[in-house]
């Protein structure tokens, strides 16, 4: 069984980067106390661009505490929970073993995979690389997001219990290989959107992937009657 081992929230704070000033909530901090969630965050959490962050389809964010030594090697630097804008820091539980649709039960409150992190530009700024974000999305240690089927309160730490199991196929690493590496797999594409528990938002981007396929194949065919 899978676990939380901390449950984590911030407010949006101002930084400086090469003379840029920009607001984020990216780096949380561990609460020692129960929190409540809510089908839109964990009490105490808030969003700096609530345009690209948060909302029902990305009401928290797991993250998987055994990326954290890869990350320390990469960045040389120590990590503390909360510092990749995660809500729950997670043990067991990762985006090649989560799978689109899981419910889970954590704490009072029920949960259910809906997409991947897709990482801000904001990593870059505040880790001084600017290729953060793109190396997050490249290795898929993006991050779970999920949205809330029943709030309720929070422990500080505890287990993650498997509800129901999602698609077995379409695992958070097998979406984000569809978004990153993988953008010309046109039957996995229409079949992840066949999925009713996949974001809206994610559905929208392999959409357009599947559009721009189809207007280069009329293309190509008009080219060839040409």
């Amino acid at each position: 069984m899978s676990q939380y081992i901390s449950i984590n929230t911030s407010k949006p704070k101002m930084y400086v980067y090469d003379k840029m000033k920009f607001s984020s909530a990216l780096v949380k901090e561990t609460s020692s106390l129960p929190l409540f969630l809510s089908k839109l965050s964990l009490e105490g959490d808030e969003q700096a661009d609530t345009k690209h962050h948060g909302g029902v389809e990305k009401a928290a964010l797991l993250y998987s505490f055994e990326h954290f030594s890869y990350w320390e090697d990469r960045l040389q630097r120590k990590l503390a929970h909360g510092s990749f804008g995660e809500t729950f820091t997670t043990i067991g539980l990762t985006e090649k073993t989560a799978s689109i649709g899981d419910v889970y039960k954590i704490g009072e409150a029920v949960i259910q995979v809906s997409q991947p992190r897709r990482p801000c530009y904001k990593f870059g700024y505040i880790y001084g690389e600017r290729d953060m974000p793109i190396w997050i999305e490249q290795t898929g240690r993006t991050g779970i997001y999920v949205r809330v089927l029943e709030e309720g309160l929070i422990a500080p730490e505890g287990e993650i219990e498997l509800v129901e199991k999602g698609s077995e196929k379409f695992t958070v690493d097998f979406i984000n290989q569809l978004l990153v590496h993988d953008k010309q797999n046109w039957q996995a594409l229409e079949e992840a959107l066949q999925l009713e528990a996949l974001s809206p938002n994610v559905k929208r981007v392999f959409e357009k992937q599947l559009a721009r396929e189809f207007e280069n194949s009329e293309a190509r065919h008009f080219g060839r009657l040409t």
